[in-house]
C-alpha cells in the first residue's frame, strides 16, 4: 500500500532484499514509487530503514503463519504431552538434532527412556505407561526397525513369535539374520532376558555356540584355553567373537593389528602383519564372529601365545544361512 505496487511485485521485491545488490535496487524502485505516492522524504527515509532491517529476516505472512501454528502446536505438546511429543519426532526426521540430543532433552522432561526389548518393542517410537508405586509416568520405547542390521523378515518374526522366555526359547523359534541377531544383542533387546548389559557378550557367544561347534568339527578349531599346549610356529585354527581392534605403530612405521578373539574358553590374543592385513583386514575390522589361521608365536620361552593370523574370514563366509559348512 505504502509504493502502490501489486502483491506480486512486493513479494519479488521482499526476496530482493536478501542481498547488497537486490537491496540497492529495490531502495531505488521503493523511493520512486513512494515519491509518486506523495510521501515526504523524512517518511520515506524512515519506512524505508524498516524495510531495509526487516530484509535480514524477513519472509512473508503465510510463511511466518504457518510457524507460529506449528511452533504452538510443538510447544503446547512438549509441555503436556513431553513423551507423546518426543515419540512423534523420534519416529520421524528429527531435522538438524542428533537423536541422543532429543533423548537427554526427554530425559530432562522426565521421561523415562526405555531400553529395546525383544518382547516390548514395536515397529515404532512408541509410549508406554509406567506404574512406580502408584505413580502414573509415561515412557518411551525404541523400535525394533532402529536396529542396523535387523531385516524387515526378522522384525516379523519377532512380532509373530513372542513372547519368548530366554535366548534358546528365541533362537528355537525364530531365524533371524547372524547380523541382525548380535545387533539385536549389543542393543539390549534381550536385556531382560539375559540378566543385563553385563551379560551380553556371553548371550552373543551362546548365539553363535552352535556354529562355533559345527566350524570346530569341520575345522579341527583350537580353543583358547589349550593354545599353552602348541608349540612355537605350530600351525593353528581358531573362532570366536572380535573383541576389539587396536593398530599401534611399530618402530619400522608399519602397523600391527591386534585383534582378540573370544570363545567359550577365554580369549585368543590375534595379531596381524603385512601380507595377513591386506587379505583380511576388512573382516577383522567389521567385527563379528571370526574364523581365523595362523600360528603360534610367543615373545619369550614359556610366554602367553599370540595367533600370528594367515587369514581371517567372517562366519557368515564359511557356515551359510542353513549351517552348512563349506
Amino acid at each position: 500500500m505504502f509504493t502502490g505496487c501489486g502483491l506480486d511485485r512486493a513479494e519479488a521485491m521482499r526476496r530482493a532484499l536478501a542481498s547488497d545488490q537486490g537491496r540497492a535496487q529495490v531502495e531505488a524502485e521503493f523511493r520512486a514509487l513512494a515519491d509518486q505516492r506523495g510521501h515526504t522524504p523524512q517518511v520515506i527515509d524512515q519506512v524505508w530503514e524498516m524495510v531495509a532491517a526487516f530484509g535480514a529476516f524477513g519472509f512473508c505472512k503465510a510463511h511466518g503463519v504457518a510457524f507460529a501454528a506449528s511452533t504452538y502446536q510443538s510447544a503446547y505438546l512438549k509441555r503436556h504431552h513431553p513423551a507423546a511429543f518426543t515419540a512423534g519426532i523420534m519416529a520421524h526426521d528429527p531435522g538438524m538434532y542428533p537423536r541422543r540430543v532429543l533423548l537427554q532433552d526427554a530425559r530432562r522432561m522426565g521421561v523415562p527412556v526405555l531400553g529395546l526389548d525383544v518382547n516390548a518393542s514395536h515397529t515404532t517410537w512408541r509410549v508406554e505407561r509406567i506404574d512406580q508405586a502408584g505413580l502414573i509416568r509415561w515412557g518411551l520405547r525404541p523400535p525394533l526397525v532402529d536396529v542396523t542390521h535387523l531385516t524387515d523378515r526378522d522384525v516379523d518374526q519377532l512380532l509373530t513369535h513372542r513372547p519368548v522366555t530366554d535366548l534358546a526359547d528365541l533362537l528355537a523359534r525364530t531365524d533371524l539374520s547372524r547380523e541382525g541377531l548380535d545387533d539385536l544383542i549389543l542393543a539390549g533387546g534381550l536385556d531382560t532376558l539375559t540378566g543385563g548389559r553385563a551379560h551380553r557378550r556371553s548371550a552373543l557367544l551362546h548365539a553363535h555356540a552352535e556354529d562355533l561347534a559345527r566350524l570346530a568339527a569341520h575345522h579341527r578349531l583350537t580353543l583358547a584355553q589349550s593354545l599353552h599346549q602348541l608349540e612355537e610356529g605350530a600351525p593353528v585354527t581358531v573362532a570366536g567373537r572380535r573383541v576389539s581392534v587396536q593398530t599401534p605403530p611399530t618402530r619400522s612405521g608399519a602397523r600391527v593389528v591386534f585383534a582378540p578373539l573370544e570363545d567359550r574358553t577365554g580369549l585368543v590374543d590375534l595379531a596381524l602383519f603385512g601380507s595377513a592385513q591386506q587379505r583380511s583386514a576388512a573382516a577383522v575390522f567389521a567385527g563379528g564372529v571370526l574364523l581365523a589361521r595362523g600360528r603360534i608365536r610367543r615373545a619369550a620361552p614359556g610366554a602367553l601365545p599370540t595367533v600370528d593370523a594367515t587369514e581371517v574370514r567372517p562366519l557368515e563366509h564359511i557356515v551359510d544361512r542353513h549351517g552348512e559348512s563349506e
